[in-house]
Formats: structure tokens, sequence, C-alpha cells
């Protein structure tokens, strides 16, 4: 009887030091998977209520596909998340779609999304693209200096976007470096140097954000697909966009 109760007793601590040594193991594999930086470059677009983000998006996906991430924000500024095997890709697509009823701080919210997106799937660097005053947002977003200092962006695009009120002499409203900008605006006429809503000469004023001036292009769509409404269902946007993305 007493060897076989010390025999019981010497199993059950094998089986104790056996489970204290997996849980170990899997909370240093997790450890070890959380410092470990992704080298994939994901591209984030907010979404708008026209919808214009969606032909975009389509064209940055390739096949049509849905994005690979996309968060619904709510008014009370929670979030949730969905993603599909398109998440493994080099370049997924992050779609932020904020609700029809929000009203809170897009650039704060965004700015919380992105470090969330950094430590949950260790994203290292960003691209974005961004429409009208989602571009102001995404650049608010990423000129704020309250995103982890491991995370960067890489491109920003800004498309028929009106940065008027934005003052670039203050330090804080400048791009790193090494970020690279496109920035798209429209001419619907030679009588008129607007897109319909936005003179191009606000659109052109992003270009004092950029300390290098090496990494910021320009592109002038002219006619009636290049209006407001209409430039980001334009096919020569859609080139512009992916040879800046994709062509390195």
């Amino acid at each position: 009887m007493a060897k076989r109760i010390t025999k019981n007793m010497f199993l059950f601590s094998l089986c104790i030091v056996s489970l204290i040594m997996i849980i170990l193991a899997i909370n240093y594999w997790n450890q070890g998977s959380a410092a470990k930086p992704s080298n994939r470059t994901p591209i984030m677009i907010v979404n708008s209520k026209d919808n214009n983000h969606k032909p975009m998006k389509t064209v940055l996906n390739r096949d049509g596909a849905p994005e690979a991430i996309k968060v619904t924000i709510k008014k009370n500024n929670n979030f949730s998340i969905d993603h599909n095997h398109r998440i493994n890709g080099s370049h997924p697509v992050i779609l932020l779609d904020f609700q029809k009823n929000y009203s809170g701080n897009k650039s704060e919210m965004i700015v919380n999304i992105i470090n969330y997106l950094h430590n949950k799937y260790h994203y290292q660097k960003f691209d974005s693209i961004g429409f009208d005053d989602n571009s102001i947002n995404l650049f608010t977003a990423f000129t704020s200096h309250q995103i982890d200092s491991k995370v960067k962006l890489n491109r920003f695009i800004s498309i028929a976007s009106d940065f008027k009120q934005i003052n670039f002499n203050e330090s804080k409203n400048k791009f790193n470096k090494n970020v690279k900008v496109l920035n798209v605006y429209g001419k619907i006429n030679k009588k008129v140097n607007s897109d319909g809503v936005v003179f191009n000469k606000n659109s052109q004023r992003l270009k004092y954000a950029v300390n290098n001036h090496d990494n910021y292009q320009e592109a002038k769509l002219k006619g009636k697909s290049a209006s407001h409404q209409s430039i980001v269902k334009n096919p020569v946007l859609f080139r512009i966009v992916s040879r800046f993305i994709f062509d390195d």
C-alpha cells in the first residue's frame, strides 16, 4: 500500500512538473513571437460617408477581395476587429470603418487603433491613403507623436484634401524625413484652379510637411473625372497610386 501511494505521488508530481514546463514553454514562445516584428506593410484606408474609399480598396487588393482587416469604430469609441487569411499578404489592406453616428475625435481614435494593431500584429510600418477630411485625420494621427515609437509611417497618399487649416510652421506638423508622400488633386477646367470644392493651392500646402523634398510627389488630374467627387473613381488615379505603393 505504501509503495502504491509513493508511486501515485511520484506520478502526480511528474504531471505537475510537466504542466509547469509546458506553460513556461508556451509563455516563452508567445513572448518571442510578440517581440518579433512583422515585415509586412499594411495599407490603411479610412471609410467615407459616400463610400468613396471602395474603388481604391478594390485596386489595392488587386483581385477585388475583401480587406484583410476591418476595424469597426462605434460611437462610444469602442472598436471591433475582423480579419481573414489576407492578413498574411505583404500589403494587407486595413479598413477603418467609422460608423455614421460617430462624433468623436477621429485622429485620436486612429492613434489608438494603430497602437493596438502594432501590439496585436506586430506591424512596424504603415502606408496610408486618405481622401478629403480623412487625409487630414490620418496626417494628424501620424504626426501626433502619440504613436508607439517603434511604428513608422512609410508612405502617405493624400487625395483631394484641403490643408488650409494646418500650420506647417509648427514642428509637430512635419513628417519624418523618410516618409514618401504622394499628393493628388484635381483641376476641373482651365478657368478654375480647383476640383470644384478644394482649391489646388490648399491641397499643395502638404508639401510643407515634407522635410526631404525628394520624397514628395504631386499629381494633378484634369477634367470632369478629376472633380472632387469623381477623382476617387478615376482610372488614372488608380494607376498612380498602385505604382507609388507597389513599385519600389
